[in-house]
């Protein structure tokens, strides 16, 4: 060694003494500490040595795996749903299937109200049951103040046995026993009682029945399908004709019922029985049942149908195709760490040569570098939980999501993290220390050594981290294409300036009124009532039509309206007249059809046709309308004549005038029913809702293919810093020999721009059938065209050629000379 600390080699090639770390290897286990003591600072060394290079790397991982934990928050809290009760796994939802012609075979989440009770009574692997019926909004009374609860759910006394909602005030044995009894939320409690310390034995009236508080309810958590603030009793009188009367009928289909099984019961037969109860009270062979475990009801249940309690509902789909994006990320992030390791193999040739030369054989230098890509590796998801709290946040409540990034300090998540970024560090550090450790010391130390060592599988790494980020552009492509289409197609109504409330009974009272003083703003063009709203699930009915040969009765939709509601809506009547006043029977016997029923029919000419035995007479045909979800297909529809008062007032605005009406509606409302609570929607705000869970998967599939995109391009211009790098020489000639810098950009960036487009190709058959499949779940949808290909084809081109350019424009543009003295 030379005074200078450098050790000459021949060829005039020095090497810094600096760089080296000699290490004595010993079997004892102070040899094994000094040994794995010395591979860290030979880490921190080539960190420190190859800044740009180890940034590269390190930030490429910290954004996968920043990216991966989003999701896997976001994954974790859709699968936790209902899981907080203790009897879970034991608990179970009937689903009810309806045949009859007219009807999609699609589930409903209720089925007859007689059912529950005697689910127990003829099922013996059954222990308890409990109906939960959804009454929404309700205004609730305390002396002359008008209170309004969020949801009020009408519930058996089963409910605490089954469930773990819990009182925190109360005995859950009896506080629903009696008639008239609640349990109430502490928020309501304090709104209606104010400080009193001990609300049970209050009272408020609902309508015109008196209601005892015997219980305060625990609060119920997020992540739960069934929420409510008023548990209110289903023990009503059993007087005639009233609602206790009622919830014994086998004709009455309204109840969400669940049960509770044995420890240990068989279900090999229990659908069967399930049927059997039906069978035994005389329902007809068109209905049956089956059960949904309870920890299905929030993934599984987009094609459940009537499910107000279930109304926020996730998608397994969504949830596995996050899922996918982030194992994809990830791959990603290792692809592009092994990449660029391998690619930067022949900076530390002298290096491993030096090593193998004093005394370290292939399993050490492979210790060595595995260990270098462990510790890139952990600062990599350091990173990853600084750019995760400052990111869930924001992204929480951009997408309406449930983020909860202290949910990643729990122990044994921190410690599956924790195995898992060792697991990535091991995984992105296999190839590219199998390639450095076997480097032959004698080539290397000559100053002959060019390494090729993985070109090829370099090339490979490139079209794959390519090809799934070029899949993810097509993906998030297709699904905003498909947003776009449900929000310009045609609904067959008109949903904008359309504010909608519900009518409570003294409003109803007062109905005649509260028109005439809303009329009088020129800002609300018109008004009308019904019992249902386009976006919201309608009624259903048996229905026979006259003159069709069926033994069976059709089921179909049904809802009510005035005769003002098809203009206040914007909807076309397509045959015949519109419900009148003028015609004294329209309100016994006269029915208007979409054109859907008709057709299911058979009826060309529907007008005059009778339902019923000539109980019900067609007046008129109205064109579709979505009045359900759009994924499913527009279902026969019979409307019935309500004028005058109904369950729902709908106000149409005039545009650019909406604040003063809304105004004026408030100063009405205060002025007939001071202190009474008043809840308008939009129907554009509520049609914005229903597809909320579609738009935050596209926004969040947008989000994570950027940062796939990201990561896949950061790679790329690590390696293509390190090719121009190595062939600085070549470009110095060829600049002296009179190349243009245009020409050495096409000539260094070829090669990677038909390693993108290669990539492309093997992308598209994978998209095609994924987002096939996603669109089938939509009954009216976009086709999936060439162009959307075509375009993700340019967009990953454009993004190749932007990240390989900057390197090669700036090589191109150096000083020859400069280039010529390489090496």
């Amino acid at each position: 060694m030379r005074d200078d600390g450098m050790i000459p080699f021949e060829n005039g090639v020095h090497y810094s003494a600096s760089n080296l770390v000699y290490i004595k290897y010993n079997s004892d286990d102070s040899g094994r500490q000094t040994m794995w003591k010395n591979y860290l600072i030979s880490t921190l060394r080539n960190l420190r040595k190859y800044k740009g290079h180890s940034l590269i790397n390190i930030l490429g991982l910290a954004v996968g795996m920043a990216a991966s934990l989003l999701i896997f928050l976001y994954v974790q809290h859709e699968l936790s749903f209902d899981m907080f009760h203790e009897k879970a796994g034991r608990i179970q939802r009937v689903l009810l299937l309806d045949k009859s012609m007219g009807v999609s075979n699609t589930y409903a989440g209720i089925t007859f109200v007689a059912m529950g009770p005697e689910i127990p009574k003829e099922v013996p692997e059954v222990e308890a049951s409990v109906r939960l019926m959804d009454r929404g909004r309700q205004a609730l009374k305390v002396g002359t103040k008008t209170f309004s609860c969020r949801e009020m759910t009408l519930a058996d006394p089963t409910v605490f046995k089954i469930f773990d909602f819990g009182l925190m005030q109360g005995d859950p044995e009896t506080a629903l026993v009696a008639p008239y009894s609640a349990a109430i939320s502490r928020e309501l409690a304090e709104n209606m009682y104010g400080g009193v310390d001990d609300p049970i034995g209050k009272s408020f009236m609902w309508g015109e029945n008196e209601v005892r508080v015997t219980g305060i309810l625990n609060p119920i958590p997020e992540n739960s399908h069934l929420w409510f603030d008023v548990l209110l009793s289903l023990n009503f009188p059993n007087e005639k004709g009233g609602y206790g009367e009622n919830l014994r009928s086998w004709e009455w289909i309204s109840a969400p019922t669940y049960f509770l099984l044995r420890e240990g019961a068989d279900e090999m037969d229990l659908e069967e029985k399930l049927i059997g109860v039906l069978r035994k009270n005389g329902v007809d062979e068109n209905f049956a049942v089956t059960h949904q475990p309870l920890a299905d009801t929030h993934l599984h249940s987009k094609n459940v149908v009537f499910d107000e309690h279930n109304r926020n509902k996730g998608d397994i789909g969504y949830v596995t195709a996050l899922g996918a994006v982030a194992v994809f990320i990830m791959l990603i992030a290792v692809l592009n760490f092994m990449n660029l390791s391998t690619a930067r193999s022949q900076n530390r040739a002298r290096e491993v040569g030096m090593r193998k030369v004093v005394g370290a054989g292939k399993r050490q230098l492979f210790m060595q570098f595995m260990g270098e890509s462990v510790v890139l590796s952990l600062g990599g998801i350091v990173m990853a939980f600084g750019m995760v709290i400052l990111a869930g946040l924001p992204i929480s409540s951009g997408f309406g999501l449930k983020l909860d990034p202290a949910v990643l300090a729990r122990p044994p998540i921190m410690l599956g993290i924790l195995a898992a970024a060792l697991f990535t560090g091991l995984l992105a550090g296999i190839w590219p220390a199998l390639v450095m450790s076997s480097f032959r010391p004698e080539s290397v130390l000559r100053g002959a050594f060019k390494s090729r060592h993985g070109l090829g599988m370099r090339r490979f790494l490139v079209v794959v981290q390519f090809g799934i980020s070029t899949a993810l552009i097509i993906s998030s492509g297709v699904v905003f294409q498909q947003m776009r289409y449900i929000k310009q197609k045609d609904l067959g109504y008109d949903r904008n300036q359309v504010l909608t409330f519900p009518l409570n009974r003294e409003a109803a009272g007062r109905f005649e009124p509260l028109v005439e003083k809303l009329a009088m703003s020129s800002a609300i063009l018109s008004w009308s009532t019904s019992d249902n709203v386009p976006g919201r699930t309608m009624n259903r009915t048996g229905i026979r039509p006259d003159g069709i040969a069926q033994d069976d009765p059709w089921v179909v939709s049904t809802m009510r309206m005035d005769e003002h509601f098809i203009e206040t809506m914007g909807m076309t009547l397509r045959q015949g007249r519109n419900f009148s006043r003028e015609f004294g029977t329209d309100a016994e016997e006269a029915v208007i059809l979409n054109h859907s029923a008709a057709d299911a029919i058979g009826w060309d000419d529907p007008l005059g046709k009778t339902f019923n035995q000539g109980k019900l007479k067609v007046i008129g045909v109205i064109d579709d309308f979505h009045f359900t979800n759009i994924r499913h297909v527009v279902e026969p529809l019979v409307i019935f004549f309500r004028p005058g008062a109904d369950r729902m007032l709908s106000l149409k605005l005039k545009a650019g005038s909406i604040r003063e009406a809304v105004e004026h509606l408030e100063d009405v409302w205060e002025t007939l029913f001071p202190g009474a609570p008043l809840e308008y929607v939009f129907l554009d705000d509520e049609f914005e809702q229903i597809y909320r869970r579609e738009e935050n998967f596209g926004s969040l599939t947008r989000g994570f293919t950027v940062l796939a995109i990201f990561i896949a391009g950061l790679g790329l211009f690590g390696l293509v810093a390190h090719t121009v790098e190595q062939r600085t020489k070549e470009i110095g000639i060829r600049k002296v020999l009179g190349a243009g810098v245009g020409g050495l950009v096409v000539l260094l960036s070829r090669t990677y721009l038909n390693l993108v487009l290669l990539a492309n190709l093997i992308a598209w058959p994978a998209a095609y059938f994924l987002m096939s499949g996603w669109l089938r779940d939509f009954a009216y949808r976009i086709e999936l065209g060439l162009e959307i290909f075509l375009l993700s084809m340019a967009a990953a081109a454009v993004i190749a050629m932007l990240t390989v350019s900057f390197h090669c424009i700036r090589a191109a543009g150096a000083d020859p000379v400069k280039a010529l003295r390489y090496e």
